[in-house]
């Protein structure tokens, strides 16, 4: 992805606000939340499962061991599932806008796809960290 995620984003809102009528609007919207927080939920999860991996090794016992990464991986899993499903939601909000997809995901290979999922994920985290967004509001009103 090349774009500034964030002007997709408030682009893609915008395009929402205006060319969406209520309920469709308001669940676009929360849809286009999910995303984002969807794309936090795997970054967390795949920073979780890597970190505890490296530490349980030499904590628990080979039994306990198999038992972490199992469920680490459940869950990576889950919140990667729930991130490709939203990016291709987000598509299909673009679709209805007329606006840009947020990421091709047609005619791309699925194990390519998924990793091209977890790669926007990085980026959509990393874009709305450098931002640092509330910060600045609360600098502002402090």
């Amino acid at each position: 992805m090349k774009k500034n995620i964030k002007e997709y984003v408030g682009t893609l809102l915008e395009a929402i606000e205006t060319k969406l009528a209520d309920p469709q609007r308001e669940t676009a919207k929360k849809l286009v939340t999910d995303f984002l927080n969807n794309c936090n939920d795997y970054v967390t999860a795949v920073y979780n499962m890597e970190t505890s991996i490296q530490v349980a090794r030499f904590r628990l016992d080979d039994e306990e061991y198999r038992e972490t990464i199992m469920r680490l991986d459940r869950n990576r899993k889950t919140c990667h599932n729930c991130l490709v499903n939203s990016v291709n939601i987000i598509n299909r909000i673009a679709d209805m806008v007329n606006y840009e997809h947020i990421l091709e995901t047609k005619d791309v290979e699925e194990r390519q796809n998924r990793r091209n999922c977890g790669n926007l994920a990085i980026e959509v985290v990393k874009a709305y960290f450098d931002a640092r967004i509330i910060t600045y509001a609360y600098d502002k009103h402090w």
